[in-house]
């Protein structure tokens, strides 16, 4: 398939046009998080290794204060209703009516309810990350951007996906794309295109140029991500 195209010369625009996309699409993985709320109990019992409550189809958080996104003041004893991991209502504890079959929690007018936080940078491929990402749940991190993935991060957030992990939701990008060499023309736009293929078909969120390359091959490589809809991130890297 090929990338190239008449168009070059608005490369500027396109650029522009892919920043303010991906902006858009981690901002919206950004409220879907806020959509989620973490009850300090749960936080408390994981970190002192104890084993979580299991979901239950309906769950009520009654007397318990909640933190929101709106207002740097809390609301004061609430109940926040959860329904198939959703929040279905939140509302003064003495007007929100328990449904019969809830798991009810008693938050004794002392604990908080608060939107999930997420980690923008974290690195899962390193060595026993199974053993301790769960700590991101424990201390109130329920989403985590993984910026530099393998088949073992693909396969902790198959895991998450299916409950079979207690840890936050996790957006990966593939193993990064660029050289560290100065000799930049060692890679080239047909590195490109089979890094960015072989990163797409195997599931990642997204990709990570960790390196530099030559302005040529960095303007092919923006048009083959516009082409195939994949969202980039980079660090600051040489370009020639």
């Amino acid at each position: 398939m090929s990338y190239e195209n008449d168009h070059i010369h608005f490369f500027d625009t396109i650029i522009i046009k892919s920043i303010k996309k991906q902006s858009k699409i981690i901002m919206d993985y950004f409220f879907k998080t806020f959509s989620f709320f973490i009850f300090c109990i749960t936080f408390n019992s994981c970190a002192q290794g104890k084993k979580p409550l299991q979901p239950h189809e309906v769950t009520a958080f009654v007397h318990v204060n909640v933190l929101t996104m709106h207002d740097s003041i809390p609301l004061m004893d609430q109940t926040v209703i959860v329904k198939d991991d959703a929040v279905a209502e939140i509302g003064p504890s003495s007007a929100v009516s328990i449904p019969e079959n809830a798991l009810t929690i008693d938050g004794n007018y002392q604990k908080y309810v608060t939107p999930g936080l997420v980690d923008a940078h974290v690195h899962l491929h390193r060595s026993k990350a199974k053993e301790w990402v769960t700590y991101f749940v424990s201390n109130g991190v329920t989403t985590v951007f993984n910026l530099k993935g393998n088949k073992k991060t693909l396969g902790l957030k198959e895991k998450v996906r299916k409950r079979e992990l207690l840890a936050p939701d996790i957006y990966t990008t593939g193993p990064f794309i660029g050289t560290t060499s100065k000799q930049l023309d060692k890679v080239t736009k047909k590195d490109m295109e089979t890094a960015v293929l072989s990163q797409k078909r195997a599931g990642y969120d997204m990709m990570k140029i960790h390196g530099n390359m030559t302005l040529e091959v960095y303007q092919h490589l923006f048009l083959i991500f516009l082409t195939e809809k994949q969202t980039l991130f980079f660090h600051f890297f040489l370009l020639q």
